[in-house]
């Protein structure tokens, strides 16, 4: 690829876009499926298929050693297969040999008796600073140790065999238990999970059954999906002449705790933020979203850090598409680490080369769920207190909570402000060089004298000093950043007046250009999203040069780029700067924010399933509704917007 369509292709991405791109818009005939796709689906196809195989043949082979008939003793030996041991000995050495023990000083490994009659030998094993210690001695050591001596405790009076106890039933009160933590399946996990195998002599199921209060147990038949208990803080019990192995759950590492949010703080609205801990987001957006409806998907995303990432969006709404796309881009990652969500932005976003953020960050779960009811999607990252809104626009990363929190004139109000910020932080840099260097008839005569005179002791050209001034700024502000927070916000303010004022005294700089650095980086910090705000930043520097070389001119062809760009971003198949180009009829919530009672409509950019959010009357009680209503549906009689 030659410079030149690099260039073309940087400025419209939408000109190299490949015709089965995903598009959530209707292109005549329905699209073709991705090759990637269909390639991932295959795969599936024959590695299900590989399963498949393997499992009839252990089946076979359990046919055989149990007497070669399909009958009650061959459908129990099926149910035994796993890749476990009945040796409590040799499962703790392949555990040992996995988790580099004992150089790996976190793998905690007790052997105990299980004071049944006659007693058993068992191990307990768990992650130093991943499980809580306190539950693993109330509720599983205590109960084996302890309590399992006591006749009724395996087997009184009326009882059925300990080992005719269904495995399954505690399977699913399992999965129905609320707050349960996500699970990713391991190798042969899916052969009868919850079976207790080993033969009627093992105690596995009486144990299960009567001495483990906790409400997540759960029966594990391989290795793998053993380890991948451990290493989310699961306590793991070998017994031995069993086959399996028995994970609780008893998850303590630290947390912490819901608190304020640090960058979209609002005067009037929720003081809540997401945080580290994966379950207490979703808890914090459910508390929010009361209905059935609300889906959350849980995938793994790292082959080393086998992140849980969360999708949720409420079914019946978001369009079907979008959930599948983003299901699609999410599980084929090949990454080894994704520790952040901020990672996981740059993987699955269209354009990663662009300035502008295609997805929406936000750490309040009130502005997560109300995303969610107009029909987006959201993603949660474990280890992460930022969510991502799929998929997003221009005019959303110029929107706060605080808009909707307010009443509809101040918060239009408050929009425009932003806007005239953007603007500012943009361009009031690039039009000063053009006005000095090239058009000095733009200037007023007087202020025109007034800056000359200012300028008449500065030994540096007008565009080296406003440039010296921005990088300077900018030096500041990350400073600022960088230092303990009880001293930063005083360093940066103390930092920017004495070198403004030794840079004036020393006269390498004019009162004006430092009254237009801290003018545009003021207007920088009105920008709501930080990941947008950095980005008009860079955009600054680039407005500047060009006003440099070829002034106005300059500054209008760096315009005309941007937004050819702009037009051309797509974010999960919706135009980046939908509604307003594609032009379509919308709700008045973009440039401005109206009344809430006129947005009866959802998004159209997103094709949601329901386009309806509200009943056309949401205030019954109020005497102009009728004149309003039928203001509003004169034209198609419907009221929706096209």
């Amino acid at each position: 690829m030659t410079w030149w369509e690099r260039l073309a292709a940087l400025l419209d991405p939408a000109a190299t876009e490949p015709p089965a791109a995903f598009t959530l818009g209707d292109r005549g005939v329905q699209p073709p499926e991705e090759l990637e796709e269909t390639r991932r689906r295959l795969r599936e196809v024959q590695q299900t298929a590989e399963a498949l195989r393997t499992r009839v043949d252990r089946y076979l082979a359990a046919l055989e050693q149990s007497g070669g008939g399909p009958g009650e003793k061959g459908a129990e030996a099926y149910q035994g297969i796993g890749d476990l041991s009945p040796s409590l000995a040799e499962n703790l050495e392949r555990l040992r040999q996995r988790f580099r023990a004992p150089d790996n000083a976190d793998l905690i490994i007790r052997e105990i008796q299980v004071a049944t009659r006659p007693p058993v030998r068992a191990a307990v094993v768990f992650l130093e600073g991943m499980a809580e210690k306190a539950v693993i001695n109330s509720h599983i050591l205590q109960p084996l140790m302890l309590l399992a001596h006591l006749d009724h405790h395996l087997q009184g009076p009326g009882d059925p065999p300990a080992d005719s106890f269904p495995a399954k039933g505690a399977a699913r009160g399992r999965e129905g238990g609320a707050g349960r933590s996500p699970r990713a399946p391991g190798p042969g996990a899916e052969a009868g999970a919850g079976d207790s195998g080993g033969g009627t002599d093992c105690p596995l199921q009486a144990i299960l059954q009567r001495l483990l209060p906790g409400n997540q147990a759960e029966v594990k038949p391989a290795l793998d999906s053993v380890i991948d208990g451990l290493l989310y803080g699961d306590t793991a019990i070998f017994v031995d002449g069993c086959d399996r192995a028995i994970t609780v759950e008893t998850k303590g590492f630290p947390v912490r705790s819901v608190s304020t949010p640090q960058q979209e703080m609002v005067t009037r609205g929720p003081l809540d933020a997401f945080t580290e801990a994966f379950r207490v987001n979703i808890g914090l957006i459910r508390r929010r979203i009361k209905d059935p409806r609300l889906v959350t998907e849980i995938l793994q995303v790292g082959s080393l850090s086998r992140t849980y990432v969360a999708i949720l969006y409420v079914d019946g709404v978001v369009n079907p598409k979008l959930v599948r796309e983003v299901k699609r881009r999410v599980s084929s990652l090949k990454v080894d680490y994704v520790g952040s969500s901020g990672v996981l932005e740059q993987l699955v976003e269209d354009r990663p080369l662009s300035l502008f953020p295609q997805t929406l960050s936000t750490e309040r779960p009130d502005r997560a769920a109300a995303y969610l009811a107009e029909g987006h999607v959201v993603a949660l990252a474990d280890n992460s207190p930022f969510a991502l809104v799929l998929p997003a626009t221009f005019w959303s990363q110029l929107q706060t909570s605080e808009d909707y929190y307010i009443r509809w004139p101040f918060g239009s109000v408050l929009r425009w402000l932003r806007f005239g910020a953007l603007v500012t932080a943009v361009l009031t840099g690039g039009l000063y060089i053009a006005a000095a260097n090239y058009h000095h008839d733009m200037i007023p005569t007087e202020l025109l004298l007034f800056i000359a005179a200012r300028r008449e002791q500065v030994p540096l050209p007008a565009g080296l000093e406003l440039l010296f001034m921005e990088v300077a700024f900018e030096l500041i502000r990350e400073a600022g950043t960088r230092i303990p927070s009880v001293i930063g916000p005083t360093i940066g303010i103390v930092g920017a007046l004495i070198m403004g004022q030794a840079l004036v005294e020393a006269q390498l700089a004019s009162p004006v250009v430092i009254i237009i650095t801290a003018l545009s980086g003021l207007a920088s910090f009105a920008i709501p999203n930080y990941s947008t705000a950095f980005g008009l930043r860079t955009l600054r520097f680039a407005f500047i040069i060009l006003a440099l070389v070829l002034g106005i001119y300059g500054i209008a062809v760096g315009l005309f780029g941007v937004v050819l760009h702009l037009a051309g971003l797509r974010s999960f198949g919706v135009p980046y700067l939908s509604p307003l180009a594609p032009r379509v009829r919308h709700a008045p919530d973009v440039t401005q924010r109206g009344p809430l009672f006129d947005m009866e409509f959802r998004p159209r950019s997103i094709r949601p399933v329901d386009s309806r959010r509200q009943a056309p009357v949401a205030r019954p009680w109020d005497p102009t509704v009728p004149r309003r209503l039928r203001r509003r549906q004169k034209g198609d009689g419907s009221g929706e917007p096209r």
